[in-house]
């Protein structure tokens, strides 16, 4: 009886786990860690072509993206004086790609909360259309490359965006999920945790706030 029980319970922890951690090539995944708060999802061919800026990092499982203040964002600590330049005065900016190598899983552990959502191939298409429509290109048509660092693994790309205090990367990613045809507000989304109570609305929460 014990043993069946105990059945019982793995099968259906294993089911929910599955339920939580299924991927399907248009599911996308919210991840905030730290300050930084980005969009993660799956490297393979469509979202290359789709997203040309993502073949520097065909290699890897996926790719977190998001967007900030050139100097802040690219700056390897907490700079206070950096920091209150891009809240108070209009900022040139990048957007952040970082290539990962592991599963999806492991980022979602060391966040401070992610949320998945589940898009259709038209709202997924133009949610890589409103990233791409974010970055910089030369007279030549190539992304121009602000910085790279972990050789290669993360780059920074110029932004043709401007950051200040009323449009953060939290901002922008509710104005990418509002392009893409999701019901969230882009308005008054400021903060990470503003941003969370939208996301939480339209998708499923992997792990809530701490």
């Amino acid at each position: 009886m014990i043993k069946l029980k105990l059945g019982i319970c793995v099968f259906f922890c294993v089911g929910i786990f599955n339920q939580n951690f299924s991927q399907n090539s248009n599911d996308i995944y919210l991840i905030k860690t730290a300050w930084h708060m980005g969009i993660s999802l799956k490297i393979d061919s469509f979202t290359v072509s789709k997203l040309n800026v993502l073949r520097y990092f065909e290699k890897y499982k996926f790719a977190d993206i998001g967007w900030g203040d050139e100097d802040f964002y690219q700056n390897p600590g907490i700079n206070i004086l950096l920091g209150l330049k891009a809240l108070f005065f209009p900022t040139s900016s990048v957007v952040r790609i970082s290539g990962i190598y592991s599963d999806i899983k492991y980022l979602i552990d060391i966040s401070d909360f992610a949320v998945k959502l589940s898009l259709s191939e038209k709202q997924f298409s133009k949610l890589l259309e409103f990233i791409d429509k974010s970055l910089t290109t030369n007279d030549h048509g190539n992304y121009v490359i602000a910085s790279e660092k972990n050789g290669g693994q993360i780059i920074f790309f110029k932004s043709n965006l401007k950051y200040h205090v009323f449009h953060t990367c939290n901002t922008w990613i509710a104005e990418a999920l509002n392009y893409a045809d999701l019901k969230i507000s882009k308005t008054g989304i400021i903060t990470a945790q503003q941003l969370y109570r939208e996301l939480r609305k339209i998708g499923k929460v992997l792990k809530s706030p701490r």
